[in-house]
C-alpha cells in the first residue's frame, strides 16, 4: 500500500471540511502582524475617548455655568461659598438642594477620579477660594459684582487633591486653594491643560502659567 508523503498529507489537512487551515507559521505570523495592528490602534482610540471625555467636561461646566449664574441673580450676584459649615455642603449640594441642577454628576469631571457622586460631596470641580485656610473655604462667597473683568475671572477648574495620607488622594476636590496650598491643585489633565468656568459663563482651557500667575498650585 503506498503511504501519503507529507507533502500530500498537509495538502489533505489544509482543505479538510472545505475550509483553508493554517499552518503554525502562517498562525504565528497573523498573530504578530495583529498585535502590530493593535500597537497602533490603542493610542488612536484612548485619544478619541480621551476627547469626548473633554467635550464632557467642557458640558458640564456650562451647564454648572448656568446653575451658577441663576444662584447669584437669586443672592443679590453672590455665589454659594465652597463650603458652608451651618448647613454641612459643599457647593454642589447647595445649588442641587435648591434646585439649580437635577444631577450632581454633572458637577465631576468625567476624566477624573471618581465620576460618580460621592454623598460626601467632597469630589467636584474646584470652587475657587482667595486663601488658602479652612476658614477661607467656609466664608469666601464671591460677589460677581466686584469683579471687574468676569470674562477672565475663573470660578472653577478641574481640581485634584495632593495628600499621601487620606483617602482623597488623587481624587477630584470641591475646592481650590490660592496662595500656593500644595494640596489643592489645577489638574492639567485636558492635553496639559485644566478647563475653567469664568464668571461670566464662558468655559476656557488654561495651560499651567495661568495657574501660577494666580498663586493656584498645579498637577499634570
Amino acid at each position: 500500500m503506498r503511504t501519503k508523503c507529507h507533502g500530500e498529507y498537509e495538502a489533505v489537512h489544509r482543505v479538510r471540511g472545505g475550509m483553508a487551515g493554517f499552518t503554525l507559521t502562517e498562525l504565528i505570523v497573523a498573530i504578530g502582524i495583529i498585535s502590530i495592528l493593535m500597537s497602533l490602534l490603542l493610542p488612536a482610540v484612548k485619544q478619541v475617548r480621551d476627547q469626548a471625555k473633554g467635550l464632557r467636561c467642557l458640558n458640564n461646566l456650562r451647564q454648572i455655568g448656568l446653575a451658577l449664574s441663576q444662584y447669584s441673580q437669586d443672592h443679590n450676584g453672590i455665589f454659594p461659598p465652597p463650603y458652608d459649615p451651618s448647613a454641612v455642603k459643599t457647593w454642589p449640594m447647595m445649588i442641587h438642594d435648591g434646585g439649580y441642577i437635577n444631577n450632581k454628576d454633572l458637577c465631576l469631571c468625567p476624566s477624573g477620579d471618581p465620576t460618580t457622586w460621592s454623598s460626601t460631596g467632597m469630589y467636584a470641580y474646584g470652587f475657587r477660594v482667595a486663601g488658602s485656610g479652612i476658614t477661607d473655604v467656609e466664608h469666601n462667597s464671591i460677589n460677581a459684582l466686584d469683579i471687574n473683568n468676569p470674562a477672565d475671572y475663573f470660578l472653577l477648574a478641574d481640581s485634584i487633591y495632593i495628600n499621601t495620607a487620606s483617602a482623597s488622594h488623587l481624587k477630584q476636590r470641591y475646592c481650590l486653594y490660592g496662595a500656593n496650598n500644595p494640596q489643592t491643585c489645577a489638574h492639567l489633565k485636558h492635553a496639559l491643560g485644566a478647563h475653567v468656568l469664568m464668571i461670566d459663563g464662558s468655559v476656557q482651557r488654561k495651560e499651567a502659567d495661568y495657574f501660577v500667575n494666580l498663586a493656584v498650585s498645579v498637577y499634570k
